[in-house]
């Protein structure tokens, strides 16, 4: 799964300036994490706007069927945010989190969290919280109805703001990709293009980096910020990734451009390759077709049950005329009769004489 990361989001913020002072209609769940909301937009009539929690936030043309039975987490949306006026959308501190700012009498919050396991939020003006798809809880914040919403803390620079004194300032006795993960809102395939570009190993010590090096990553950093624009990389004509700038890290793959950023997710989304079943969903539908197998089995040890029942409440209700025959078989058995004069004993009796295995029919 590619993640949404923080220069992704931004620059989708800026593209969904467009639909500042639409109006909402519907909001549909239409699975677990992903949502649709249906926008009256003025000069461009009805938009769709989705989003996958941790995955992505965009336009889309791709409309997905919702249950016929919206949640009671959907319902309250519903109610409190249909026929809204969509007043501002910002992203909180270059970090991964949307706030959509809605009027309707009063004025709300719409929070779309897209980091952890992700989340949606419903607040009032004073970031009181109304309703949450998930309740949550740090040791410094909780996500809980009535609570008071607090933004996640962070320590993370933003991109923008950073100098090179503040980029020297965070190197540390550790990889050199992790050390900028840790500490810039930037998104882990930027930050490892820009190490590429430069020739610098992802697995360098941070503390060993040369003033110079320090320079020319920075940079490095401010230049990607200029050179912005969707792209998709295709491999046999399938979407293999999508990024903002140029990467080098997929030298012979097709890349298409896009003129945003929702058309090149749209593309991405509608016909990437499938997702590889994880470890876990892989045990999973083993441990569905064993139960599936033992279900179709027992099913058949069912019916024969029944038939075996049938036949011997048969031989119970005509339990003389069988045990009469099977006597007159012991007897000519025990004079050693022939299985020709055996046959010719019990005819009209018997049905046939299996002379190989001695296995006698009747009809009851």
């Amino acid at each position: 799964m590619h993640e949404m990361s923080n220069l992704d989001l931004n620059y989708m913020i800026q593209e969904l300036q467009i639909l500042v002072d639409s109006r909402l209609g519907k909001i549909f769940e239409i699975e677990k994490n992903e949502f649709r909301i249906k926008l009256n937009v003025p000069g461009k009539g009805s938009l769709d706007l989705t989003f996958v929690l941790k995955e992505r936030l965009h336009l889309t043309n791709i409309i997905k069927e919702a249950p016929q039975e919206p949640s009671n987490f959907i319902m309250f949306l519903r109610k409190y945010f249909e026929n809204s006026r969509l007043r501002a959308i910002e992203q909180y501190k270059f970090d991964r989190i949307v706030v959509f700012t809605l009027e309707k009498e009063k004025k709300y919050y719409f929070i779309v969290e897209m980091f952890s396991k992700g989340n949606v939020i419903a607040t009032d003006e004073n970031y009181k919280i109304l309703n949450c798809y998930r309740a949550e809880e740090w040791k410094d914040r909780r996500i809980k109805v009535k609570e008071t919403y607090k933004f996640p803390a962070s320590s993370k620079l933003d991109p923008r703001e950073l100098t090179i004194e503040l980029l020297k300032d965070i190197m540390e006795e550790k990889y050199l990709i992790a050390c900028l993960a840790n500490k810039i809102n930037l998104g882990t395939l930027y930050l490892e293009e820009i190490c590429l570009r430069l020739g610098l190993n992802p697995k360098k010590n941070a503390k060993d980096m040369t003033e110079k090096e320090i320079a020319l990553l920075h940079a490095a950093l401010m230049q990607i910020m200029h050179e912005l624009k969707p792209r998709v990389y295709y491999e046999n004509n399938v979407p293999l990734d999508y990024s903002l700038i140029s990467l080098k890290k997929y030298p012979n793959l097709v890349v298409k451009e896009f003129s945003n950023l929702s058309q090149a997710l749209d593309e991405f989304v509608l016909i990437q390759k499938p997702k590889m079943p994880t470890k876990k969903e892989e045990k999973k539908h083993s441990i569905e077709r064993k139960l599936a197998d033992q279900l179709e089995h027992l099913e058949e040890l069912e019916l024969k049950s029944a038939e075996y029942k049938k036949a011997g409440d048969l031989i119970y209700a005509h339990f003389d005329t069988v045990t009469g025959i099977l006597e007159v078989l012991h007897q000519l058995r025990k004079n050693k009769k022939s299985w020709q004069e055996i046959e010719e004993t019990l005819k009209g009796k018997i049905v046939s004489l299996d002379k190989k295995s001695g296995k006698l029919t009747i009809e009851l």
